[in-house]
């Protein structure tokens, strides 16, 4: 195609391109569509002076094609910059302000984490779990030890608040203790300013004239009403320290979830050595339950199982007094320490001596374990459906 022809074809789309975005997008770009437009008709001008005036310049089609897109994605660049700087503008800033939030073990290895903290603020509170997902990319300050998050930050235009948290924490901000305190102590200095004005006030009255004691009544009540104000609030900030308190001690213990993923029920019946220097007893209806059992941690805090019980009943754990089992055998798996995200599994057996196995058929039983803060644990009600039968093995041997 002929440069002229080409050329001309350029001015007429760029020039109804000018015109499209002046319909368009009217004053917002109106420079942007009057150059477009100037530019088309100037190319569609230059494309008919040509033919008449052959020593004019005439460059090679590609040149007018690359200059028209460097000049469409300039454009765009510009467009799509502009766009993203006019909805950062319209943006609300937070109210939460974090100003360092150093993560390690307090040497000049710690990492300041109050850049990544403050982008991952949704709105004006963050709720995050402190470990090493925080430090995608950089390495651990700390190897192998436990590390701690020292925090400040400012909310709402209050003055900064600086505290710690250990790792595997919940960090949640801003905390409510510390502005209820702040807001307390701001409502008590106004307190105590008007209270001291009301004295002054009544002194005066009454220096003046007893004919007011009405009025020093109604100031009276009135300081009342604002003794009650300030007690109310002391309530509602020892009800939020004592909410406080109770979850930082809960979450400083460790808690186990116990879940019976199987289990059996055997009746030994005949006759079995009752220790090893030979002597036989009898055994009647002694019967084995055979549970495997799955202990989570679902805190930070390690723990191990130190005793375990199994009580079996009708309706009610208060009838299991005459059917509480002896543990007999327990999995070494079952001993080990119980850390967060590390559940063990294992099996555990109970022995019930002289028990009728038609009153167990059919009962519910529940396994408790004791860790080692003494707290103890229980497990969901799981019901017997059958008892099977069988002798006692050779030797005296009470495994399954």
């Amino acid at each position: 195609m002929p440069f002229g022809e080409a050329l001309f074809w350029i001015g007429v789309t760029v020039a109804g391109t000018g015109a499209w975005i002046l319909w368009e997008r009217h004053v917002k770009s109106t420079v942007w569509s009057l150059i477009f437009t100037a530019l088309g008709v100037l190319a569609v001008a230059y494309s008919v002076y040509l033919p008449s005036h052959p020593n004019a310049p005439n460059p090679p089609v590609w040149v007018i094609l690359l200059l028209l897109t460097w000049g469409t994605f300039g454009w765009i660049i510009y467009d799509k910059k502009r766009t993203v700087e006019r909805k950062a503008a319209q943006l609300e800033p937070s109210k939460l302000t974090i100003h360092y939030a150093f993560y390690g073990i307090g040497n000049s290895n710690d990492i300041d984490l109050a850049e990544t903290l403050q982008k991952m603020v949704p709105m004006d509170a963050l709720a995050v779990t402190i470990n090493n997902n925080l430090i995608v990319g950089r390495p651990d300050p700390a190897p192998n030890q436990l590390k701690t998050l020292r925090i400040a930050y400012s909310y709402g235009g209050h003055k900064n608040v600086q505290f710690s948290r250990p790792e595997h924490t919940l960090l949640v901000l801003p905390r409510d203790i510390e502005l209820l305190q702040e807001t307390a102590g701001e409502y008590e200095r106004k307190r105590q300013v008007d209270v001291g004005t009301l004295e002054t006030k009544l002194q005066e009255k009454d220096r003046d004239s007893v004919s007011n004691l009405e009025e020093i009544g109604r100031y009276r009540r009135e300081l009342n009403r604002l003794e009650d104000e300030k007690s109310k609030l002391q309530n509602q900030l020892n009800l939020a320290r004592s909410i406080a308190e109770n979850l930082k001690a809960g979450l400083a213990k460790p808690k186990l979830v116990l879940v019976v993923v199987q289990y059996e029920a055997q009746e030994i019946v005949g006759k079995m050595p009752a220790t090893q220097s030979g002597l036989w007893r009898t055994t009647y209806n002694t019967i084995i339950i055979r549970a495997k059992l799955r202990i989570s941690n679902e805190h930070g805090v390690d723990t191990k199982v130190y005793s375990t019980g199994i009580s079996v009943y009708e309706n009610s754990p208060q009838e299991a007094a005459k059917t509480s089992g002896v543990p007999i055998k327990t999995d070494n798996e079952l001993l080990e320490p119980i850390v967060l995200g590390y559940p063990r599994e294992g099996w555990i057996e109970f022995s019930f001596d002289h028990t009728d196995a038609q009153w167990i058929a059919r009962r519910k039983f529940q396994i408790s374990v004791v860790d080692g803060t003494d707290a103890v644990w229980i497990t969901a009600p799981e019901t017997i459906r059958s008892i099977s039968q069988r002798p006692p093995l050779g030797g005296g041997s009470m495994g399954i």
